[in-house]
């Protein structure tokens, strides 16, 4: 009523993928890579060749044969961090369909690395199979898509300036201050160190794209706000989702200010990280800090004049009954000396 079988061959797995339920973009210059951020789950479905002892073993024997995953990625100091993941079988299998995940958690913070993975497997018979990291499986299975931890916030790697004003540099603030006034527009040019999600983004991701808010001080030392417009930067040496310019015009609602301009910056990479640069000393204060070498100005109020006064080079007397008047006959130089508040 019974057979015998010889079965001293190591088994083997079939297949293999991969999921992550982040909600954040593909990175288009990793367009085969899941991403994953903080709260993420990663997953790797395997199926094997043969039936393998599974996750509900309970001989103590066989529990230290169930299946094993085991995640692992590069930290920021360039330290190799290991994960073992939850192994169960797939819903509806006969042992040779299995799914491992692993979440990450506050551990796994300021990572930005590929995920690399270890596979363990016990046949019926007892045999082993340990595929010790993704050559070795691929070696036996084609492996399509790959894994990325991205819990680190996105930063800036530059930043510049710059407006349409046809006017002239004021000399006591330096050439290092760019002018504005009504009708001119504020520009603020930036790129980042990873992609970021762009202006085209839709449903969730609409609320990722990059925001960018110009602050001044009113003529009642008031903090004003004012959103640009952000749009995917048409350079020709732009790089896909990194490159940006923010926009904002000057209308009769910015009349009557002469105020140095802030601004605040956010913005969210492919997995949904968040940075936000509040203010400009924020970002020169960030690790690594960006240099931003010059200023936005505006000002859209009137010169107007501190003191005026008159001289002639008359050389009669004065009319006493116009001792106030300075005198002039023809050939005389009337002159009108006057000084201003500003630069003009």
């Amino acid at each position: 009523s019974n057979t015998l079988r010889i079965d001293t061959k190591a088994p083997d797995l079939s297949s293999i993928s991969f999921e992550t339920d982040n909600d954040g973009m593909t990175d288009t210059s990793r367009d085969t890579t899941f991403l994953a951020k903080e709260g993420d789950t990663l997953t790797l479905r395997f199926q094997t060749r043969e039936e393998i002892i599974d996750p509900t073993a309970t001989d103590s024997e066989d529990q230290t044969r169930i299946p094993s995953v085991i995640f692992s990625y590069t930290d920021e100091s360039g330290v190799e961090v290991t994960r073992s993941a939850d192994v169960s079988a797939d819903t509806g299998t006969t042992n040779e369909s299995f799914i491992a995940t692993y979440q990450l958690d506050s551990d796994d913070i300021g990572i930005e690395s590929d995920v690399n993975y270890s596979i363990s497997i016990h046949d019926r018979s007892g045999n082993q199979r340990e595929y010790t990291d993704i050559s070795s499986v691929e070696e036996t299975v084609g492996v399509s898509n790959t894994l990325r931890i991205d819990t680190k916030a996105p930063d800036l790697s530059e930043i510049s300036f710059e407006t349409d004003n046809d006017g002239m540099t004021d000399s006591a603030l330096g050439e290092s201050y760019l002018l504005a006034t009504t009708g001119d527009t504020l520009t603020l040019k930036f790129q980042t160190r990873e992609e970021i999600i762009d202006e085209q983004a839709t449903g969730l991701n609409s609320d990722r794209i990059p925001e960018v808010t110009f602050k001044y001080r009113n003529e009642n030392d008031e903090e004003v706000e004012r959103e640009a417009s952000v749009v995917s930067s048409s350079d020709v040496n732009a790089i896909d989702n990194r490159w940006f310019v923010a926009t904002y015009t000057l209308n009769d609602t910015d009349l009557g200010i002469e105020s140095d301009v802030d601004y605040e910056i956010e913005i969210h990479d492919r997995s949904g990280n968040i940075k936000t640069y509040a203010d400009n000393a924020s970002l020169q204060s960030s690790t690594p800090p960006i240099a931003v070498s010059n200023t936005l100005r505006i000002d859209t109020k009137a010169p107007d004049l501190t003191l005026i006064s008159f001289e002639t080079n008359n050389d009669g007397m004065t009319d006493s009954s116009r001792d106030t008047s300075f005198l002039a006959k023809q050939g005389d130089t009337l002159t009108l000396k006057f000084q201003t508040r500003e630069e003009i």
